[in-house]
C-alpha cells in the first residue's frame, strides 16, 4: 500500500468519528506536510466546527470527554494559564489579569471585601503556617492559636522546644510596653473606671501608667476604683484555685495574711526583723488591737526609767526583808510599840476586831482644846497607808478598812496638833 493510500485511510476512519459542521461541509485534507486540515465544500478553511461525541458542536473542537495531552513541550516563562469558564469553553487567560479577585498574591490584593475574602479553610481543619517547609505556628478551629506547637489549649499559646534557650518566649516593646486585662473588648473610657481593667508595663517616660513613675519603674496596676492587687501561692484543697497570701486594697494598705487590712502595713501573724542596726529613737508600743504606735518616750528615757525600776525593786526587796525581821521581832515580843505619856488620861486610842481580815473598828479620845487631829496608819517601814481627818469625821470611832492593803502588821497612831501621842499594832490577817 502506498503512502497515499494510507492517509487516506485515516482520514476516512477519522472522519468516521468526526462531524463537521458547516453550511455546506465538504470533509478533511492531508497537506503535504502530513497535516489533516478540515475545509468546506469550497475547500476553503471557512467557519467549521469540529465535534466529538457530539453531532452538534457549537466550538471549532468541542469535546463531550476527557481530553489528554502528552509530550508537551515545558515552557515555565509563559505569563499566560488555561482556564475554564462557566459554559465549559477554555481559552488562554494572562497571568496579569488574574488579579486579587481570584487570588492572594504576593505582592498583596486590592479591592477585597472582608465578608467574603479570607485566608484559612471552609471545613474543620486547621490551618498552618510554614517557614522552610516546617510548621512554625498554626490556628485551630475553635480559633486557638499555636506559636511553636500544633496542640494549643489556649487562645494564644506560645511553646518554645528548645531544651537550651531560655527567657525567650514572648518580648513586647516600644514606648512603655505594657499588657492590657479588660472584661470588655473595648478600651474603657477616662476618668472613674467602673468595670474590671487592669495593666501591668514598663514605664520609659516619667508619668506613665502612674503619676509618680520614673523611667524604668515596672508598674502593676489595677485600674478599677474597687479593685485590689492580690498576691498568692500554691492551690486550694481541690486545686482549682489559689491562695491569697498578701493584698493591696484601693486605700493603699498592704495586708499580709489579712484580706481586709486597716492599716499602711497589716500583718495576721508573726512578725521578725533581722540584721537590725542599733541606734537612738522612740519606742515602738503596741495596744489592744495590735495597732503599732511611737512612744512618748525615748528609748533613753526609757533606759533611764528602767534604771529606776530596777532600783526600786532592788529597795523593795530590801524593804520586805526588813518587814520580814520585824514581823519576826514582834512574834517574839522583842519589838514594843508605844506611845507618849498619858498621865491625865486625856486621850485614848483602841481598836477591835484586832486582828482583822479586812475592816476594824477604832475608837479613840482626845481632849477639846486640840486643833488637829489625824488617825493615821502605816507598814512597818513607815510608809503611811491611810489618814484620817477626826475633826470632820466627829464623834469617838471611825470604821478603818484595810480592803487594799496586803496582810502583815501595821501601826496606827493618835496624832494631836502635830504630834503622834498614841500608837498600837494592827494585824492584818487574810
Amino acid at each position: 500500500m502506498t503512502k497515499t493510500q494510507s492517509w487516506k485511510l485515516v482520514l476516512i476512519s477519522f472522519c468516521s468519528m468526526l462531524t463537521i459542521q458547516s453550511a455546506k461541509a465538504q470533509g478533511w485534507v492531508g497537506n503535504p506536510g502530513q497535516r489533516l486540515i478540515a475545509v468546506n465544500d469550497s475547500l476553503k478553511y471557512g467557519s467549521l466546527f469540529v465535534g466529538i461525541g457530539t453531532n452538534t458542536p457549537t466550538s471549532q473542537l468541542h469535546t463531550t470527554g476527557s481530553v489528554r495531552f502528552t509530550g508537551l513541550s515545558q515552557f515555565n516563562a509563559a505569563p499566560r494559564f488555561l482556564v475554564q469558564d462557566s459554559s465549559g469553553s477554555l481559552f488562554w487567560k494572562d497571568a496579569s489579569t488574574i488579579g486579587s479577585s481570584n487570588a492572594w498574591l504576593l505582592t498583596g490584593n486590592a479591592g477585597t471585601n472582608p465578608n467574603s475574602n479570607f485566608v484559612g479553610t471552609t471545613d474543620t481543619a486547621r490551618l498552618v503556617f510554614r517557614t522552610n517547609n516546617v510548621e512554625k505556628a498554626t490556628i485551630l478551629s475553635n480559633g486557638n492559636t499555636g506559636i511553636g506547637l500544633s496542640t494549643p489549649i489556649k487562645l494564644l499559646h506560645i511553646h518554645s522546644s528548645s531544651t537550651t534557650a531560655e527567657d525567650n518566649n514572648v518580648m513586647i516593646s516600644g514606648k512603655s510596653p505594657s499588657i492590657c486585662f479588660s472584661q470588655n473588648p473595648t478600651q474603657p473610657a477616662s476618668g472613674q473606671i467602673t468595670t474590671p481593667f487592669a495593666r501591668f508595663g514598663l514605664a520609659s517616660r516619667t508619668g506613665a501608667f502612674v503619676t509618680t513613675s520614673v523611667v524604668g519603674d515596672f508598674v502593676l496596676q489595677a485600674m478599677t476604683s474597687t479593685g485590689s492587687l492580690l498576691f498568692g501561692t500554691g492551690v486550694d484543697s481541690i486545686g482549682t484555685n489559689g491562695l491569697e497570701k498578701a493584698r493591696i486594697n484601693p486605700a493603699g494598705n498592704f495586708g499580709i495574711n489579712t484580706t481586709a487590712p486597716t492599716a499602711k502595713l497589716h500583718v495576721n501573724g508573726t512578725v521578725r526583723f533581722q540584721g537590725l542596726t542599733t541606734g537612738t529613737g522612740s519606742v515602738l508600743v503596741v495596744d489592744a488591737n495590735g495597732n503599732v504606735y511611737k512612744s512618748a518616750t525615748t528609748a533613753a528615757r526609757v533606759a533611764d526609767s528602767n534604771d529606776a525600776l530596777q532600783q526600786e525593786v532592788n529597795d523593795l526587796k530590801q524593804a520586805l526583808a526588813d518587814v520580814q525581821a520585824q514581823l519576826a521581832a514582834l512574834k517574839s515580843g522583842s519589838l514594843q510599840v508605844t506611845g507618849s505619856s498619858n498621865a491625865s488620861g486625856s486621850y485614848s486610842l483602841s481598836s477591835a476586831p484586832n486582828p482583822t481580815s479586812g475592816s476594824t473598828l477604832i475608837r479613840y479620845t482626845y481632849p477639846g482644846t486640840v486643833g488637829h487631829a489625824y488617825l493615821t496608819v502605816t507598814d512597818l517601814n513607815g510608809k503611811q497607808v491611810k489618814r484620817v481627818d477626826l475633826k470632820t469625821n466627829g464623834g469617838n470611832s471611825v470604821n478603818l478598812s484595810l480592803d487594799g492593803a496586803t496582810a502583815g502588821t501595821y501601826v496606827y497612831s493618835l496624832e494631836l496638833d502635830g504630834r503622834v501621842v498614841e500608837s498600837k499594832k494592827l494585824m492584818l490577817a487574810r
